[in-house]
């Protein structure tokens, strides 16, 4: 049985494992419980021989369409009532591409992997993302859900007196901020990472978390591993988060690399509790790590896709 420092299973689960696998191929690791309809998706394209950049975005896709409150059109708004949606992926080959701040976008996921492929850039954002993808043929008119317009409306005067009255920014992390994030592993050894989000529920418009910026959100490369990070974004940038996670995993199999990068954080921001990271080394060996409690995430290892959860190093 695996210790509370390193990473266990929900207590529903009577099967155990070893928390690192040695040359594992096809891998993939998501952030939270609705990441493991992301992470059974994501393992079918690579039982079929699809590319590790393929499973993550077709994996998150999955995610952006469950109708959940901090992904994809559905999520809750900012301080205006729009939402703004946020994606990013990135390959261990260093191609990458991001989204942020666009809206009426159904999969932003997918526009950050033509962003990758087919611009000379790394982040598009706001209209000119949107711009492209109306050019490219994809849907800019999605609306966001009648009940997240409505949790808004009721939160609206809540929200707004913070905003004017510039509380303490840990308040924010007392709001919906779960991204979805994804690593995996194909059958090459090749890894990627991408995540998505509608960012923190009434947060300011324009405001730009860690889930499109490389480095913060996301990060891979050839021959150390790749990581996603979920929680407050700020922390996440002010850290560097998953390129310091991914830099340890030179040296480190990926739980701990996970673990260092965030005890890092843990001696410079005290207060910092909402961030979290899972991730997978160039050697298969998968790990998850948090600050919070306790931090539930989805795996497929080669057997059964699972849920487990971590808890703080």
């Amino acid at each position: 049985m695996l210790t509370s420092s390193e990473v266990s299973f929900t207590e529903s689960l009577n099967r155990k494992a070893t928390p690192f696998l040695k040359m594992a191929r096809c891998v993939v690791i998501a952030t939270w419980e609705f990441g493991l309809e992301g992470v059974k998706t994501a393992m079918n394209q690579l039982k079929n021989g699809e590319t590790a950049v393929n499973a993550v975005e077709l994996g998150i896709m999955a995610v952006e369409s469950l109708g959940i409150r901090s992904v994809g059109i559905s999520g809750l708004p900012n301080t205006d009532g729009e939402v703004e949606l946020y994606a990013s992926i990135m390959s261990d080959d260093g191609r990458a591409g991001g989204v942020a701040a666009v809206k009426g976008v159904e999969h932003p996921i997918s526009l950050a992997r033509k962003v990758m492929e087919l611009t000379p850039h790394v982040l598009l954002v706001g209209d000119g993302a949107r711009k492209f993808a109306k050019a490219l043929g994809m849907r800019v008119d999605a609306k966001p859900s009648e009940q997240a317009i409505k949790q808004w409306a009721a939160a609206k005067e809540e929200a707004m007196k913070a905003t004017r009255e510039a509380p303490d920014p840990w308040y924010w992390a007392q709001v919906s901020h779960d991204t979805v994030g994804m690593v995996a592993m194909d059958t090459n050894g090749n890894l990627a990472a991408g995540a998505s989000t509608s960012g923190l529920a009434y947060k300011m418009p324009g405001r730009v978390g860690d889930t499109p910026i490389i480095g913060a959100g996301v990060y891979a490369r050839s021959g150390y591993g790749a990581a996603a990070a979920t929680g407050v974004g700020e922390i996440a940038i002010r850290n560097a988060l998953t390129y310091r996670a991914v830099t340890l995993m030179k040296d480190l199999p990926a739980k701990d690399a996970l673990d260092e990068a965030l005890k890092e954080v843990r001696l410079r921001e005290p207060r910092s509790k909402e961030i979290s990271l899972v991730g997978i080394d160039h050697m298969g060996n998968w790990g998850a790590a948090t600050l919070r409690e306790q931090f539930p995430f989805a795996l497929w290892d080669g057997q059964e896709p699972l849920l487990l959860r971590a808890f703080p190093p």
